[in-house]
């Protein structure tokens, strides 16, 4: 009997973590933003690196070592500050645009993925790649005490790597009431 428990538990287990990449991606349930299509080439003044990022074009230019790179906290990425960037024209505004690859987003990321910002001041444009990684779940060690139902249910908290605000429960069904049942989800 106990064996069963065990074999039931190591299910759940597997089930959970393979659920690690749900759990970085689910912000909330609202829609995401829309989306418009933009793309911009680098111009003969720019310099871009192996990632095909501009690092510096006429008057503006990236602080050297600078990354946007972050673990998903549920988080929209902050717009770099002014001191992230040289702008020698001081009379120009420096205006922020979100892609995901091609795709120019209406707002700062906030899911896991790869991202480029751009940063444009008059006529030059700079730009910087940078990854939102997904965040793992921690702390996975389930039991389940039979009661006599079919029924699973296990809300992960922040003790197992959720972001606060954020939940996620997993409910299940075994095929019986019986000790050692397997689960389905």
């Amino acid at each position: 009997m106990k064996k069963s428990i065990k074999l039931t538990i190591a299910l759940l287990l597997t089930l959970l973590m393979s659920a690690t990449a749900f759990v970085a991606c689910s912000k909330n349930d609202e829609e995401p933003p829309a989306r418009e299509t933009s793309t911009s080439a680098p111009t003969e003044e720019t310099e871009a690196n192996g990632n095909g990022d501009i690092e510096s074009s006429g008057d503006i230019s990236w602080v050297a070592n600078y990354s946007l790179d972050k673990t998903y906290d549920g988080k929209a990425v902050e717009a770099p500050a002014a001191s992230n960037y040289y702008n020698t024209n001081a009379d120009e505004t420096v205006t922020v645009e979100w892609y995901e690859g091609t795709t120019k987003l209406n707002a700062a990321p906030i899911n896991a993925g790869v991202y480029k910002v751009s940063l444009t001041a008059g006529e030059d444009t700079i730009t910087k790649s940078f990854t939102i990684s997904k965040k793992a779940l921690t702390n996975l060690t389930f039991s389940k005490v039979y009661d006599g139902t079919k029924t699973v249910e296990i809300a992960l908290t922040a003790n197992n790597g959720i972001v606060e605000g954020e939940e996620l429960v997993f409910v299940g069904m075994t095929n019986t009431a019986d000790v050692g049942a397997k689960l389905t989800m």
